[in-house]
């Protein structure tokens, strides 16, 4: 299977190549990374989530479809309905203003060859008006800032063949409020592998 799939990627033109990297840059600079493996096809659109209650209102989140996992405080977040039909993670909402989103990509192995090339698009192409703080690793980059009245935090991490995301936006005046939900939202996000991988 993988010398199938490299004898695939190597017939690929570079114009090819070249044209998906762009719409997905394109996507990417309009704050929205598809979820679709570099096939270009979904397997399935019947995805199920996992949510299990850990104590305190926080529940651990597990994504079926790309095994993306974090803990959530539902609590204090709502699920918005519909989720969507590719299966690649959930948003939340809260009754002032917060939002969460949680998901994976394969657009990170679609768009660059490496994840530290990805990551350096990302950074690229910020929407943030202002970027207060950035760390990252080899596996993993995160980055906060503001956009207009929000506070903005995304950690972005590589595993299980994608890109794991976590983003929150919350009112500054909340930030003593959601500085410890975002440091364990954050700390929590990992991936688990599905039993075919």
């Amino acid at each position: 299977m993988i010398r199938t799939e490299t004898r695939m990627a190597e017939q690929t033109t570079a114009a090819e190549r070249d044209e998906k990297r762009a719409m997905i840059r394109l996507a990417v600079f309009a704050g929205f990374l598809f979820a679709v493996p570099a096939s270009g096809q979904v397997q399935s659109t019947d995805w199920t989530d996992t949510w299990t209650p850990v104590a305190g209102g926080w529940t651990k989140y597990v994504n079926e479809r790309f095994g993306t996992l974090a803990e959530i405080p539902r609590h204090l977040f709502s699920l918005d309905e519909p989720p969507p039909a590719n299966g690649d993670g959930r948003t939340l909402s809260s009754k002032d203003g917060a939002k969460i989103w949680i998901y994976a990509s394969y657009g990170a192995y679609v768009v660059t060859d490496t994840f530290e090339e990805y990551k350096a698009l990302l950074l690229k192409e910020s929407d943030l008006d202002r970027v207060t703080y950035k760390a990252e690793s080899k596996t993993w980059l995160a980055r906060s800032g503001t956009k207009g009245p929000n506070i903005v935090y995304e950690k972005v991490i590589e595993g299980c063949g994608a890109a794991h995301i976590f983003r929150i936006t919350y009112p500054a005046s909340r930030k003593t409020a959601y500085d410890p939900v975002v440091t364990r939202i954050a700390r929590s996000l990992g991936c688990q592998k599905h039993e075919d991988q």
